[in-house]
């Protein structure tokens, strides 16, 4: 029994050691293996280190560079590899347009980093106008500069020599041509009377620019368009053309009331509710258009935009439009336009219209009836 016992003693002993020695050695790998991988990453950034400011000294063999300036210099190189170029207005005056070019180039022509070059433009006019005018105007340049171009010179249209310019590029320029389009907006928007040239031209043109030119007659208030206005609207598929069809009848003096009726038409259908949901957006887009252009008519159209108002079979926004449109004629004295808002909001308050509709509802009542 003692040499069993001695035995138990000499293996636990033996063991016990094994175990601390085993503890022992792998706490020595454990910070050999430390110590290691942190001279492996001392070093790997050292080379990082060494090779920014070796690359930092082929930048520049005169200037010695402290370590603050090193480190900010590098951290600078992360965020870019390329040099930016000189902001808009420490650019000299000859490098300004090719820059701007080169901008809207690139962008297809729509981009905020031209904004601030445009804006010197608009700034300095003076010093820039003939440039601009000869860009507008040069078939060869590429549209998107052409049409900037042109708005510049829209933005500066009390200088006869801008009107002169958009004038020039109207005359131009094709019947379809993008340029030609928006040189006529830009004249109609001024009251330039180049309606005849307008309709002369209207039916050589392509859908793409059409909305251009509706527009365009409206803003002249050239009657001799209406008809052919009209009939846009009642054979044309294009969404946009539609649009800008019943913009411009809004924008023109209605004699026999037949253009109120297309657009009492187009509001009542299109902005009808279909089994008590809303139509296709487009329809109550058109529909809610066609409302505003009643509106623009004249105070003729008062009990019309009443009737909308209350009609239950249009979808609220169309409704809204009706409300919002009598607006400017809310102190008529011959029709008492608030106590029949009031009368309409009631009704519509206690109809199966969603909670957020009736109050929409109830806001723009208010706002119109409280008009100072």
């Amino acid at each position: 029994m003692a040499l069993i016992k001695i035995n138990v003693v000499l293996r636990s002993f033996f063991f016990g050691n094994c175990l601390i020695f085993s503890v022992f050695i792998l706490f020595s790998l454990v910070i050999s293996g430390n110590s290691y991988a942190t001279d492996v990453v001392d070093n790997k950034d050292q080379n990082i280190i060494e090779r920014r400011v070796e690359n930092l000294s082929q930048d520049s063999t005169q200037k010695e560079f402290s370590p603050e300036e090193v480190v900010q210099k590098s951290e600078m190189n992360k965020k870019t590899s390329q040099p930016k170029s000189l902001p808009a207005n420490d650019l000299p005056q000859k490098e300004v347009l090719p820059e701007l070019r080169r901008i809207l180039s690139k962008s297809q022509g729509a981009t905020l980093e031209a904004v601030p070059f445009l804006r010197r433009l608009s700034q300095e006019f003076d010093v820039f106008k003939n440039d601009i005018i000869s860009l507008a105007t040069d078939p060869s340049e590429e549209i998107p500069i052409r049409i900037h171009m042109l708005e510049m010179l829209k933005e500066h249209s009390t200088d006869k020599d801008s009107t002169m310019g958009i004038l020039r590029a109207f005359r131009e320029g094709g019947p379809s041509s993008m340029v030609t389009a928006y040189a006529a907006k830009y004249l109609s928007e001024q009251g330039i009377d180049i309606g005849d040239e307008i309709i002369n031209r209207f039916g050589n043109t392509d859908t793409a620019v059409k909305p251009f030119y509706l527009r365009s007659m409206g803003y002249l208030k050239k009657n001799d368009a209406v008809i052919l206005i009209r009939d846009e609207l009642d054979q044309s598929v294009d969404f946009y053309s539609r649009l800008a069809a019943i913009e411009a009848l809004g924008r023109l003096v209605d004699i026999d009331h037949r253009s109120s009726n297309k657009l009492m038409r187009i509001a009542r259908y299109r902005g009808r509710l279909i089994d008590g949901k809303r139509p296709a957006i487009r329809l109550e887009i058109e529909a809610q258009r066609a409302v505003f252009s009643i509106g623009m008519i004249g105070d003729v159209n008062i009990n019309n935009l009443l009737e909308l108002a209350d009609d239950e079979d249009l979808t609220t926004n169309v409704r809204i439009a009706a409300v919002q449109s009598l607006k400017k004629y809310v102190k008529n004295a011959n029709v008492d336009i608030v106590q029949s808002l009031r009368s309409i909001e009631k009704k519509f308050s206690l109809s199966n219209s969603s909670k957020s509709d009736k109050i929409r509802f109830k806001q723009m009542v208010y706002i119109v009836i409280n008009v100072e």
